[in-house]
C-alpha cells in the first residue's frame, strides 16, 4: 500500500512529499519528492514492481563489493576532477573502513560509527627526525576538525550518490542519513584603512 505524507519545512518553510509504499513481506521503501505528482508517481510504479516481481533493490548492492565501486569511480570520475587527489586520499580512509564489505552491508549505523572514529581519532603531519643531539623525534598527532570529517563525508556520500543514480547499484545513500559535525565560524579579517580606500576607489571606476 502506497502512502503520500506532506512535509513542510520549520526552517525555510519549504514543503516536500515522502512517498512510502508498504507491500507485506518487502521492506519499507520510501523516498523524497519536491511535489506530489512525482511521489504519487514513483509510490505507484514501485509498488507495481514488488507485486509483478519486477523488484530486487538488494541484488546487485549484495553482490558489489565497496572496493569495486571505489575502483570504478578512481578510474572513471577521478581523473575529470581538480580535486581528484584530495578525493583519493579520502577514499583510501573509507576504504580501509569497509574493506571486504558489499555495499548493501554499509548502513547509516556503519557510516556513524566510522564517522565518530574520524573525528575522535587522530594523524601525522610530517615525518620523523633525528635532532643535532641525534635524538629521534617522532611527528606531532593532529585530531581533525569538524569541517575535515564533513569533507570525508561528501566525498563518501559523493561516491554513493553515483552509485545510485548513474550506476544504479544500490537504492539509497547511506550517508544521506548522517548528521555533519559542527564547524569553526572560520577568521573574520576587516579591512584596513588603505585597501577600504583601494576598495571604495575601485568601485566607484567599475561600470
Amino acid at each position: 500500500m502506497a502512502s503520500i505524507q506532506k512535509l513542510v519545512s520549520p526552517l525555510t518553510a519549504e514543503v516536500s512529499y515522502r512517498a512510502q509504499v508498504r507491500v507485506r513481506g518487502y521492506p519499507v521503501q520510501s523516498k523524497t519528492f519536491p511535489n506530489k505528482k512525482e511521489a504519487t508517481q514513483w509510490a505507484n510504479s514501485l509498488e507495481a514492481a514488488i507485486r509483478e516481481n519486477r523488484f530486487f533493490p538488494q541484488a546487485k548492492a549484495s553482490r558489489t563489493t565497496f572496493a569495486e565501486v571505489v575502483e570504478r569511480y578512481r578510474s572513471s570520475m577521478l581523473n575529470d576532477s581538480k580535486w581528484g587527489k584530495k578525493f583519493d586520499q579520502n577514499l583510501e580512509w573509507w576504504l580501509n573502513q569497509f574493506s571486504g564489505l558489499t555495499l548493501s552491508e554499509i548502513t547509516p549505523d556503519r557510516v556513524a560509527s566510522a564517522r565518530d572514529e574520524l573525528a575522535t581519532g587522530t594523524y601525522v603531519r610530517g615525518k620523523s627526525y633525528k635532532n643535532k643531539k641525534g635524538e629521534l623525534i617522532e611527528p606531532k598527532r593532529y585530531k581533525r576538525s569538524g569541517a575535515t570529517v564533513n569533507r570525508y563525508l561528501a566525498t563518501l556520500s559523493k561516491l554513493f550518490s553515483i552509485a545510485m543514480k548513474e550506476w544504479r547499484l544500490c537504492e539509497r545513500n547511506p550517508v544521506a542519513d548522517i548528521s555533519k559535525k559542527k564547524e569553526g565560524r572560520g577568521r573574520t579579517r576587516f579591512l584596513t584603512d588603505e585597501e577600504r580606500e583601494s576598495l571604495l576607489a575601485a568601485c566607484q571606476q567599475s561600470a
